[in-house]
């Protein structure tokens, strides 16, 4: 992770400490000098753990980033009877200095930047997307992706992100690289909703359903679109293609 020597095992871990219950969570980080396992209190995270009615102990989720600097760090709530009941807070850790540790509440980390260049998190009491530049500005917010829907797809590419829009699910949206909204496409004419997108480079494939006929077999769709977005926000020059 990062140069702080430090290694995350991300599977589904059960943890066995000698003082105390078994602790249950996906991933864990290891000292990369002694390959010791390491506890909550070494990454300096202070959410408290919670107890299972049958046993044991619920633990975060850890999520790294593909360049391996970034190490998100995700606490829920949970039920009586062990089922998830919402965000309680998102720690980000930042391999490349260590000892620094920001920490947003009611948040779950949902995608990186495969290039570094940020984070989509999900406000789990606003019900919305929002997207984190890294490495953040010292006092700097995430920025809401207010239009995104927060159950579709998304992906990246050179220009932005690309999401689906929470009102129309025939009709992709567009932000640049500081998650301001750029413009949107709508597919509708074309597609009953969309379902997968893919970025490439300038490129983004959708994946859609095509817009049939009652009773008629159901028809996939594979669009092709190259994007050049505008320096500010109004609407995508690019234009879909099949």
């Amino acid at each position: 992770m990062g140069t702080s020597g430090r290694w995350l095992l991300w599977c589904r871990v059960a943890i066995l400490w000698p003082e105390g219950k078994p602790v249950f969570q996906f991933g864990v980080t290891i000292d990369g000098a002694t390959g010791r396992v390491e506890g909550l209190e070494d990454l300096g995270l202070r959410d408290p753990l919670v107890d299972l009615p049958k046993g044991g102990v619920v633990g975060p989720s850890f999520y790294l980033s593909p360049d391996g600097r970034w190490l998100a760090v995700e606490f829920a709530e949970w039920g009586s009877e062990g089922g998830w009941r919402g965000a309680r807070s998102l720690y980000l850790l930042d391999g490349a200095q260590p000892g620094w540790v920001r920490r947003w509440p009611g948040r779950t980390w949902v995608a990186w930047d495969p290039t570094g260049g940020g984070v989509v998190l999900w406000d789990a009491g606003k019900d919305r997307l929002e997207w984190l530049r890294l490495p953040p500005d010292p006092n700097g917010e995430p920025v809401p992706l207010a239009e995104a829907a927060t159950a579709g797809p998304l992906a990246f590419f050179a220009e932005g992100l690309v999401t689906v829009s929470r009102a129309y699910p025939a009709t992709v949206q567009f932000w640049d690289p500081k998650g301001r909204w750029q413009g949107e496409w709508d597919l509708s004419p074309l597609v009953e909703r969309i379902y997968g997108l893919l970025g490439e480079g300038e490129r983004v494939w959708i994946g859609a359903f095509e817009r049939v006929a009652p009773g008629a077999p159901c028809r996939f769709a594979l669009l092709e679109a190259q994007l050049l977005l505008p320096s500010s926000p109004g609407a995508s020059d690019g234009q879909p293609g099949g």
